[in-house]
């Protein structure tokens, strides 16, 4: 019983590995052969028989062969085998202008040589039967010759005026000529629609043939319910795309704002902003004002205790220029807003260089909050109650000092001071000053 020859597929002048089994004329399977060198020889395109390359070799139930690309570089290869029975099989090629098959795979719908080109344009080899707009949405590859390597789509096609001709969608970089081999490959039409909101659209799906010509023409395949194409389906939405090809998103038409909800909690914190990242050149002039901040949006709830002090301001940071004339006033500053806990340590004796001396004199007797002084005869109540201070300069209080907020008139005059001293005074000096800042002290 006589074997039907294999037929094997390579692409055109590539080296490759092909499995094949031997029989003996009686079908029966035949292993166990060996190559002694010169079994095994191939015939290129009906010519002369050349001993192969490469031995067989023996692969238990089969065995295989290793032809060089060399030995490829035909459009049908005929192998035979001198074994204990001779068997043959045969080679077929693809992807190469000269082979079986010219297109990568299979995948053609016609090739050849071109008659012509222009930057936009190529013409087929004649006589191609194919009708007008068949090839349209198609892909033009250049193999071989001038221009080799490029790949266009072909838009438009005419077999009638002009003849036999492509109208690529994009020049070609290189235009080929008549050196040029060409095949026409069909193009993947799996085209989705897109919504108004980036999403895949739920109708989308492959281009429907449906004229049955295996082709998308304008004639048939062109209508809404056929494809859906690659931008959302409010007109004007296209997606952009640079001359150069980079795609990307028209923010033009972009709607909406985040939100809360949008933006998780401590997502922009100090780690996301680096130091000195917002600074004096980053801000215009007046980019902050009264009317970009809300009114009561800054609050204790917003300042950390302690987060700004003397540290946080530059040295003369805030002058006259800064504050607005009147910017303090009554209005500003809360009743009581200056009490005991604001005048702790208020007056400071180094401040004291510059005030001016009123009067001088010793205690008699007093408390931690009074000084009663037999020597002061001052007739008017409240004398020295308005803008005066009380230091007292021995003993051991000796330092300590005191707006005065009360005068007694008489002999002896009490003089009634806060913040209170640290010992009860007795026989202690003292000097009276003007210190404009214990003008709005008062009674606890």
């Amino acid at each position: 019983m006589v074997q039907a020859a294999a037929v094997h597929e390579a692409e055109w002048g590539v080296a490759k590995t092909f499995n094949f089994e031997l029989y003996l004329t009686t079908g029966v399977l035949d292993v166990d052969e060996a190559d002694g060198g010169a079994e095994v020889a191939i015939a290129c395109d009906e010519g002369a028989e050349t001993t192969a390359t490469n031995d067989f070799v023996d692969e238990g139930n089969f065995y295989s062969i290793a032809f060089t690309a060399a030995e490829l570089q035909c459009a049908r290869a005929t192998v035979v085998i001198s074994a204990t029975d001779t068997n043959i099989f045969y080679i077929e090629t693809y992807g190469h202008p000269d082979a079986q098959n010219p297109c990568p795979a299979g995948n053609c719908v016609t090739f050849g040589t071109a008659q012509a080109s222009t930057a936009s344009t190529i013409v087929l080899a004649s006589a191609t039967s194919i009708a007008n707009d068949i090839l349209n949405g198609e892909i033009v590859e250049i193999s071989h010759g001038t221009g080799a390597g490029q790949a266009r789509l072909c838009s438009d096609w005419t077999n009638t005026t002009p003849a036999d001709t492509c109208t690529v969608s994009s020049d070609w970089i290189t235009t080929p000529d008549t050196s040029s081999k060409y095949f026409v490959r069909r193009e993947n039409r799996g085209i989705l629609e897109i919504d108004v909101n980036g999403y895949v659209s739920s109708n989308a799906k492959l281009i429907e043939d449906v004229d049955a010509t295996d082709q998308i023409n304008a004639a048939a395949d062109t209508a809404a319910t056929d494809f859906g194409a690659l931008k959302p389906t409010t007109a004007g939405r296209t997606l952009d795309v640079a001359a150069t090809g980079e795609g990307g998103v028209d923010l033009d038409n972009m709607v909406g704002t985040l939100d809360a909800a949008e933006i998780a909690t401590d997502a922009i914190g100090a780690a996301e902003i680096a130091a000195d990242a917002i600074g004096a050149s980053e801000l215009a002039t007046d980019a902050i004002g009264a009317a970009e901040i809300a009114a009561d949006a800054i609050t204790a709830a917003e300042v950390a205790d302690g987060t700004i002090d003397a540290a946080t301001f530059a040295a003369g940071a805030i002058d006259a220029t800064a504050i607005a004339a009147d910017a303090i006033g009554a209005s500003e500053l809360a009743t009581d807003a200056i009490g005991a806990a604001e005048l702790a340590a208020a007056v400071d004796p180094s401040d004291l260089i510059a005030a001016s001396v009123l009067a001088t004199g010793t205690c008699d007797s007093g408390t931690t909050a009074t000084c009663v002084d037999e020597a002061r005869d001052e007739a008017d109540a409240d004398y020295f109650a308005k803008g005066v201070a009380i230091v007292f300069t021995s003993g051991n209080i000796d330092g300590q000092s005191g707006c005065i907020y009360g005068f007694t008139v008489g002999s002896p005059a009490t003089m009634t001071f806060r913040p209170v001293a640290t010992n009860a005074v007795t026989t202690h000096s003292y000097v009276l000053m003007s210190v404009p800042t214990c003008g709005g002290v008062v009674a606890p």
